[in-house]
């Protein structure tokens, strides 16, 4: 069993109050909780820490405006080790930027990066190295998503992790899979307007 931790933005930053709006929703962060640790992917450097994916302590967000929502993965050692896999990349602006646009317009960037990568590498190197691009910095939702499908979850198949945005997270599972459990801070921190508004996008 692992747990999702969907987080609120800081109301005072541009980027994260962007994040949410682009994405229809209240939440601009997921993190996954495992027994051992929280694993999430960072924009921003904190403690010292690069911007990237990192393990914080399960109790970092305690007391924190969250949504949480507990998730049982067929097979979770997999997911385990797919996480432990992606500690220690860097963070993916251009993976905020490509889940911001196909939720705006439907369109993946994907297809285009990849050609343009291959294109350089070409000039570059004479050849297309056999590497993964996609795989060598993560964002937030990005790094859940892999987590959750190597778990034995096909979380919103025939979508690149890449364009998966915290808002598709909760939308996909809030279908299919269960309800999200909202923190006493989240509740209290928003207006009845608000709550509203976001029980409609999350329950319609």
């Amino acid at each position: 069993m692992v747990t999702l931790i969907f987080v609120r933005g800081d109301p005072v930053s541009m980027i994260d109050r962007t994040i949410e709006a682009v994405s229809q929703g209240d939440f601009c962060h997921v993190a996954v909780q495992f027994a051992w640790g929280i694993v999430e992917a960072l924009g921003v450097p904190e403690r010292g820490f690069v911007p990237g994916v990192r393990l914080s302590p399960t109790d970092k967000y305690d007391g924190k405006a969250v949504a949480t929502m507990k998730l049982a993965l067929p097979e979770e050692a997999a997911a385990e080790q797919e996480a432990r896999r992606l500690l220690g990349r860097l963070y993916s602006y251009i993976g905020c930027l490509e889940g911001g646009i196909y939720d705006l317009t439907g369109i993946r960037l994907q297809p285009w990066l990849n050609k343009l990568s291959d294109w350089l590498q070409i000039r570059l190197f004479g050849t297309v190295l056999p590497v993964d691009i996609g795989t060598w910095s993560m964002n937030c939702s990005e790094t859940a998503a892999r987590i959750i499908r190597a778990g034995g979850i096909n979380v919103l198949p025939g979508v690149e992790a890449d364009c998966i945005t915290p808002m598709d997270l909760i939308r996909y599972f809030q279908i299919d899979k269960g309800e999200l459990t909202m923190s006493e801070e989240t509740i209290s921190n928003s207006s009845a307007d608000k709550t509203d508004a976001t029980n409609t996008l999350l329950y319609q």
